[in-house]
């Protein structure tokens, strides 16, 4: 699948409703094991939750993406490794696990972040 205007929202709901599950549904079960507390963990889901609906609705809705699109879910996602870096730098009781596992959706998410900025490149030029 080659990535366009329009399936870049695919991509990025696509994740976003993994990434909430996971993080909401999944990871709740080894919250001590994380040192990440239930609550943080569903409150981190959130996000991608919001995110999902926002990129679905581009891609099953937006007769054209225009540029604020892109440009408002490559925000988004920006905020969300934000979110997720500050719970590593800033939690005491965070296990390295936690701090691995947060590490790492901010590399995928990062990924995906680059690809959505090289499409948005694309449709501006």
């Amino acid at each position: 699948m080659r990535l366009n205007e329009k399936n870049i929202f695919l991509l990025d709901g696509i994740g976003a409703v993994l990434s909430a599950c996971f993080t909401g549904l999944i990871l709740i079960r080894y919250s001590l094991f994380l040192g990440i507390n239930v609550s943080t963990l569903q409150n981190l889901a959130l996000l991608p939750a919001i995110y999902a609906f926002y990129s679905l609705s581009c891609y099953f809705f937006a007769s054209k993406t225009k540029p604020w699109m892109l440009l408002t879910i490559i925000g988004a996602n920006l905020f969300y490794c934000l979110i997720s870096l500050g719970l590593i730098l800033f939690r005491e009781r965070i296990t390295w696990r936690g701090q691995l596992l947060l590490a790492a959706e901010i590399i995928v998410v990062l990924l995906v972040v680059l690809l959505e900025f090289n499409v948005y490149r694309k449709i501006k030029s």
